[in-house]
Formats: structure tokens, C-alpha cells, sequence
């Protein structure tokens, strides 16, 4: 049986902490579930997804939007689907 994973990107939190790229892409390729997040104020100045699109959508020129709505919404969902939070 195939695991099913989950992996939540906090951008903000991410680029905070001066870590290198996120590796996004590759984990999407895997069949991984990214959700978006927003880890915590200690690392943000707000807990909102629209932020962390905004900030992607800045940081990267250009980025395609329409992969991060499903990934702020249903993919986050999913995860939690996933793990038994929600009822599916």
C-alpha cells in the first residue's frame, strides 16, 4: 500500500529562517500533498494564507497562484483527512 503523505509549506516562516528553497516542486512531483501554512506569529507578522500567497506570488515573480489556492484550501483539508481530523 502506498503512504500517503503530507507536507506543510509555511513560505514566510520558511524564508524567516533563511533556509534555501523549499523543495515544492520535487515533493508535488512525488505525489506528496503540500498544503500552505503559516507556522506562527514568532516567524510572521500574520497568521494569514493570503498573506503567504501574496509573499509567494512577490518572491517569485510571477508564481502561478491558481497552485497555491488549492494548496491553502483543499490540500490542506486533505491533510487533515489524512491524518483522521476530519471525517472525509
Amino acid at each position: 500500500m502506498k503512504a500517503r503523505s503530507s507536507v506543510v509549506y509555511c513560505p514566510r516562516s520558511h524564508d524567516f529562517f533563511g533556509h534555501e528553497n523549499h523543495p515544492v516542486r520535487q515533493l508535488l512531483d512525488l505525489g506528496i500533498n503540500v498544503a500552505l501554512g503559516t507556522d506562527s506569529l514568532a516567524s510572521n507578522s500574520s497568521l494569514s494564507l493570503i498573506d503567504e500567497m501574496r509573499f509567494l506570488f512577490k518572491k517569485t515573480e510571477g508564481h502561478q497562484i491558481r497552485g497555491d489556492i488549492p494548496r491553502a484550501t483543499v490540500n490542506g483539508a486533505a491533510a487533515l483527512i489524512m491524518a483522521g481530523l476530519l471525517a472525509a
